[in-house]
């Protein structure tokens, strides 16, 4: 399954998105959005960790492997917006190839 900027967008109305009250801390927000964007599920192996900055921003740095461990893509980045920092570091990943290396995992 690949997904470009265009798609993450459509595909928001189509599962429910990580907006409840569940995940109301912003840390908690940037992470399942992420999660969301790459369409991971239990079995993916998606790391993702945000912190809130004293200003308010966050950071989040996500780590992708390869189902055996063979490969890894990761991406770091911070902003104001907790689901824009989400959604771009999914980008940033599936522009270096995160579908291609997820994809054993999704047919599991």
């Amino acid at each position: 399954m690949a997904c470009s900027s265009n798609a993450l967008r459509a595909r928001r109305g189509t599962r429910k998105r990580p907006t409840s009250p569940h995940f109301g801390h912003p840390s908690a927000l940037a992470e399942r959005t992420l999660l969301y964007a790459l369409a991971g599920h239990c079995h993916a192996p998606i790391a993702g960790h945000a912190t809130a900055g004293d200003q308010g921003e966050i950071r989040l740095a996500a780590r992708v492997y390869a189902p055996d461990g063979s490969a890894m893509l990761a991406c770091t980045l911070s902003g104001p917006d907790t689901e824009n920092v989400g959604i771009a570091v999914a980008e940033n990943l599936i522009g270096e190839g995160v579908n291609e290396l997820l994809a054993s995992s999704r047919r599991s």
